[in-house]
């Protein structure tokens, strides 16, 4: 049964046993592409749905203008680092780096259909969280943890998002 969560957004979550050798395989496959093994486990599952044609074509364009959001902010993130400019909140600057191209904030405005700054929209949910997964992945970032040893969550306000989680390095080799 799904939860009010899953409700809210149209998700549903699903548990998947793979054997040792095929979650291995997925997984550095995932790494070659940047990407954390949830995240590729989904975006594989999903170009099978696109490719074989098995929703309707705007969903399809949506699903598109998400990963070509995430996929933005993840180039962002390497390029910052790249050029030096690396700080704990990497997620965040390379945010405001996006958003300084008015048709990515459209296409982000359209995607989450109301005011990018409200907080509370369920739409959220499955965009933000997203974007500084992304990051972590592409750039092989390492969050900075608490002294439970789980990540921290800096709070914002005034952005589009309500928090991130700091990192405290990434691997050049990553953004090279």
């Amino acid at each position: 049964m799904a939860d009010s969560s899953e409700r809210e957004t149209g998700t549903t979550k699903v548990s998947v046993v793979l054997t040792d050798p095929i979650r291995g395989a997925l997984t550095r496959e995932a790494e070659d592409l940047g990407r954390d093994l949830p995240e590729h486990l989904q975006r594989v599952l999903a170009e099978h749905v696109l490719r074989n044609k098995l929703i309707p074509d705007d969903e399809a364009q949506r699903l598109r203008k998400l990963w070509s959001m995430t996929e933005r902010v993840a180039e962002e993130a390497k390029k910052i680092c790249r050029d030096g400019g690396f700080t704990s909140g990497i997620t965040l600057s390379a945010i405001h780096a996006c958003m300084k191209d008015p048709a990515w904030v459209e296409d982000y405005r359209t995607w989450v259909k109301d005011d990018i700054y409200k907080h509370g929209n369920p739409l959220k949910k499955l965009i933000n969280p997203g974007f500084g997964a992304r990051v972590k992945a592409a750039i092989k970032g390492r969050v900075e943890k608490d002294d439970e040893n789980k990540a921290r969550t800096v709070k914002v306000a005034g952005e589009i998002i309500q928090s991130y989680t700091p990192m405290i390095g990434f691997d050049p080799k990553a953004v090279a």
